[in-house]
């Protein structure tokens, strides 16, 4: 083993795979930097190039590429509040409030800081797990997996807020909306409205866009006059270093989720980040500060998230078995180049093993140096005027969507979420909380119907999954008491009569409950099982928001009426609200350049007051970059629905 570790460095640290490693990291930053694209893009356009190179330049290009996108794409999650991809959406959520306040630098020192800890931290545990891997993700079968399920979805409890009942509420909405689509039992489409678009589920990066991204954007073009607050956008970077490492257990601890989650197929980073930052809620002192741009809300899933690429190796490499869409690109790389990974490569080729984790050692290096470098210049992006970089950040976000399933429809279901994101941050639900609901539903109605068949009742009889049920059950018990304890020692509550003079509240609330209602209805429609999750989902939403609303009442200070900003009501939303589905329509009508040259110099002139050539500058700008975009990567834009009729 010591001699095939020191063939592999030798071989890793030869100018050869460096070289191709070098430019695997600077394509991975680039492609995480550029919201929508991810790793499977990237990789996706390596792929061409690989075929027929040596082996060591193409595992030094992949790698480098995949290990670092989940770096770079901390830019834009921290400074737009855009996430880069699905596995940076946690980030947003005190990155971007880190950004408002003038600490930039900082959160982006935070997070390349424990993004280099957690990717050394996920190729030492792929080093010293290869040789007894195989028992262990062998143990973990359909029960134990969907136990893991079960424990994520507990830990939504700590992501709940000041009302756990409205939390929950969110996550389990979250679930029922996670059940449009085909079954995944049946293949029978449900609540499709006769569309062919929601025949397919709904991709995740969408409703991410919609909840995190549409919604801070909003925020800040309301309220500011730049997304910074304070005046040392571009300063704070020591400070960042210093916060990762008086952090340092918390990073090692979400960095061991981040590798044992990695190692389940199924999961993804959209998960694994939720429960690394959940973790940090439920371990941290003064677990409140998290959301308000607590550097600790960064640091703890840019941990997971780099650790996690580590952890999916494992499968990859033993079994052959991807377990996401980059890793499957990833193994196709490996083929294409005559590697081929499973038990005998471990056995027979393990320097090419130890090849790989050098690589991911020395790419997560290399790319943290680069992000380091460029962080202090890039944050002062946040002391720019918002309504000059506002109309280049919808256009991001349009041409983002897009790439889910280039269909206008991606545009629409950005559009919904994006103001019921929007909705969700104003009256105080949990939007981290609806999406990991969202992502965990196919997940959870698929392990629970393979349980029962396999299982059946003696699926409790399984010591791992006596172990996981005690976890959930201490988690649940501990979220019931904090918010117990938290409702005692709360200030005096929200008067009724105030909260019934809250037309949004009570619009928002009613819009769930009838979503429920119609979707209960419907379900019972089905035959059972097709049905039998989405009835569980609508019931449990019913169930909860009474709950909500009782505890509101019989419950002193678990009031449920809070808003995050100020003012009441539905009107405080309608100008943003209206500029943003603007700028969705004539995407949708008239196409993505067509907007850029026609929706960005008007909103420019109008908005941002800015004169006309300076506007015409700004979007001659954009419209090269999407040009370069289009020409240097395979991506799509939408060409408009009257284009497509006049044509």
């Amino acid at each position: 083993m010591l001699v095939d570790i020191l063939n592999a460095a030798q071989q890793a640290f030869s100018f050869f795979h460096l070289s191709y490693l070098f430019l695997g990291v600077v394509l991975g930053l680039m492609v995480g930097i550029i919201p929508g694209l991810g790793g499977s893009a990237g990789l996706a356009l390596t792929l061409p190039f690989v075929a027929g190179i040596d082996p060591s330049a193409a595992i030094g290009m992949m790698i480098g590429l995949q290990a670092v996108t989940a770096t770079s794409d901390t830019f834009p999650s921290v400074l737009v509040g855009v996430p880069g991809t699905a596995s940076s959406q946690a980030t947003v959520v005190d990155g971007f409030a880190m950004s408002k306040k003038g600490r930039a630098a900082e959160a982006l020192s935070a997070a390349f800081t424990a993004s280099l800890i957690g990717g050394l931290f996920g190729a030492i545990v792929l080093t010293v797990t290869i040789g007894f891997a195989e028992p262990v993700i062998l143990a973990f079968g359909l029960a134990e997996q969907m136990m893991l399920v079960l424990l994520a979805v507990a830990l939504i409890g700590s992501l709940t807020g000041s009302n756990v009942f409205k939390g929950l509420a969110a996550a389990a909405m979250g679930m029922l909306i996670g059940t449009i689509g085909s079954s995944p039992t049946t293949a029978i489409p449900r609540f499709s409205l006769d569309t062919i678009y929601l025949i397919e589920p709904i991709k995740v990066v969408l409703i991410g866009l919609g909840l995190f991204a549409v919604p801070e954007i909003l925020s800040v073009l309301r309220k500011q006059e730049r997304i910074s607050e304070g005046a040392l956008a571009g300063k704070g970077w020591v400070q960042g270093l210093k916060a990762a490492f008086a952090n340092f257990w918390l990073i090692i601890r979400c960095s061991s989720i981040g590798s044992i989650l990695g190692a389940l197929p199924g999961l993804g980073g959209s998960v694994i980040d939720w429960v690394a930052y959940a973790h940090a809620k439920q371990s941290v002192k003064n677990p409140e500060t998290l959301g308000t741009g607590d550097v600790r809300g960064v640091i703890a899933p840019e941990a997971a998230n780099n650790a996690k690429e580590g952890g999916a190796l494992m499968p990859t490499l033993l079994f052959g078995i991807p377990g996401s869409a980059s890793m499957a690109l990833l193994l196709g790389g490996f083929i294409l180049v005559g590697i081929e990974p499973g038990i005998d490569m471990i056995r027979n080729e393990a320097d090419t093993v130890y090849l790989l984790v050098w690589s991911v050692a020395l790419a997560n290096i290399f790319g943290a140096a680069m992000c380091f470098g460029l962080a202090p210049m890039i944050a002062r992006l946040t002391a720019v005027r918002f309504a000059l970089l506002a109309p280049i950040l919808l256009i991001i976000i349009c041409f983002a969507a897009f790439q889910a399933t280039k269909d206008i429809g991606d545009l629409v279901i950005v559009a919904v979420f994006g103001v019921l994101g929007a909705f969700m941050k104003r009256y105080g639900w949990s939007r981290p909380a609806l999406l990991i609901g969202f992502v965990l539903a196919s997940k959870l109605e698929a392990s629970v119907y393979q349980t029962i068949t396999v299982y059946g009742s003696s699926v409790f009889t399984k010591p791992i999954v006596l172990v996981l049920a005690a976890i959930i059950a201490f988690i649940l018990i501990k979220t019931l008491t904090k918010s117990s304890t938290k409702s005692k020692n709360s200030e005096k509550p929200v008067s009724t009569l105030l909260w019934l003079r809250s037309s949004g509240q009570l619009v928002f609330l009613a819009s769930f409950a009838l979503f429920a209602i119609w979707t209960l209805y419907s379900g019972q429609q089905f035959d059972q099982l097709t049905g039998f999750f989405p009835v569980i989902a609508s019931s449990a939403v019913l169930i909860l928001l009474i709950a909500m609303v009782a505890s509101h009442f019989f419950i002193p200070g678990n009031s449920f009426w809070n808003d995050d900003e100020t003012g009441s009501g539905l009107m405080s939303f309608s100008t943003s609200n209206i500029v943003f589905l603007l700028f969705v329509a004539c995407v949708a009508l008239l196409g993505l350049l067509a907007s850029v040259i026609i929706t960005v110099p008007i909103f420019l002139v109008l908005v941002a007051r800015t004169k006309l050539s300076v506007a015409g500058l700004i979007s001659g700008a954009l419209l090269l970059f999407l040009v370069l975009l289009r020409l240097t990567i395979d991506v799509e834009f939408p060409e408009g629905m009257v284009w497509a009729l006049v044509s």
